[in-house]
C-alpha cells in the first residue's frame, strides 16, 4: 500500500516537473519572439526613414537640376548670372544682335575683347517697299551705255543694271514713295523714253555677334557686358546651339 502510494507521489511529481518545463520554455519562446518583432520594427523604422531620406535628397537634388536647366538666358534684361553645372562637354551658343550698324557690332565686339571674326552679318526684306525708276532693258549692253551716257550728258545719276530680270536696264533712282518716283519718271521721260516705276522690296543688312564657350557663367557675362553697352540697339539673344 505504501508503495503505490509512492509511487502515484512521483507521478505528479513528475508530471509538475513536466508542466513547469513546458512553462518555462512556452515563456521563453514568448520572450523570443518578442524580442524579435522589436528587432524587426526597428530595423522598418530605420529602413523608411533611410528610403524617406534618400528620396527627400533624391528631389532636392532634382530641384536644384531642374532649376538650373530652366535658367533664362534673359532676366530682366541681363543674362542668369548663375548656373550650378557651368561646364559642358559642347559649346554654349548665342547670338547677340540685330546691329544695323556695322560701327556699332564692330564697338560692342570690341569692349568684349572680340575682333571681326565674331561678326555675322545676314540681309533680311523690309515689310516696306521702295520704288525705283528704270528704263527697260536694251536689247544689248552696247545700247544700254549709250542710253546711260545720254542720261549723264544731261545731269541725271543712273546706273546700268547688270544682274537679274532688269540686266542691260537704267535704273535712274529709288525713292521711298511712290509719288516723289512718279513725279521723276514725269521728268525724265521728257529726255528718254518710257521710262517705268516699280516697286522693289527694301533688303537691309544686319549684323550679330557669335558667343561660344564651355563655361556658361563666363558667356553670360560677357554677352551682359556687351548688351550694357550696346545702347541704343536693341539686342535680343537667340540661341543657337545647346
Amino acid at each position: 500500500m505504501l508503495n503505490n502510494q509512492l509511487i502515484r507521489l512521483l507521478v505528479v511529481v513528475n508530471l509538475l516537473a513536466v508542466a513547469v518545463f513546458i512553462f518555462q520554455w512556452r515563456a521563453d519562446k514568448v520572450n523570443a519572439l518578442s524580442s524579435s518583432n522589436k528587432d524587426r520594427v526597428g530595423l522598418l523604422h530605420k529602413s523608411i526613414r533611410l528610403v524617406s531620406e534618400t528620396r527627400r535628397d533624391a528631389a532636392v537634388t532634382r530641384k536644384s537640376g531642374d532649376v538650373a536647366g530652366a535658367t533664362q538666358l534673359v532676366r530682366s534684361g541681363n543674362l542668369a548670372e548663375s548656373v550650378s553645372d557651368p561646364i559642358t562637354d559642347d559649346p554654349v551658343c548665342i547670338m547677340l544682335g540685330p546691329y544695323f550698324s556695322l560701327s556699332n557690332a564692330r564697338s560692342a565686339a570690341d569692349s568684349a575683347g572680340l575682333d571681326d571674326d565674331w561678326i555675322g552679318s545676314e540681309d533680311f526684306t523690309d515689310d516696306k517697299v521702295d520704288y525705283r525708276v528704270y528704263i527697260a532693258p536694251a536689247s544689248s549692253i552696247e545700247e544700254a551705255y549709250r542710253t546711260f551716257k545720254l542720261l549723264r550728258s544731261n545731269s541725271i545719276d543712273s546706273f546700268v543694271m547688270t544682274d537679274g530680270e532688269l540686266a542691260r536696264g537704267i535704273s535712274l533712282g529709288v525713292f521711298s514713295n511712290r509719288e516723289s518716283a512718279e513725279r521723276f519718271r514725269r521728268q525724265s521721260s521728257l529726255i528718254v523714253y518710257n521710262p517705268v516705276v516699280a516697286p522693289i522690296s527694301r533688303i537691309q543688312r544686319s549684323h550679330w555677334l557669335k558667343l561660344e564657350h564651355k563655361d556658361r557663367n563666363i558667356l553670360y557675362k560677357i554677352a551682359d557686358k556687351i548688351i550694357a553697352q550696346s545702347l541704343p540697339d536693341k539686342i535680343s539673344v537667340r540661341p543657337v546651339c545647346h
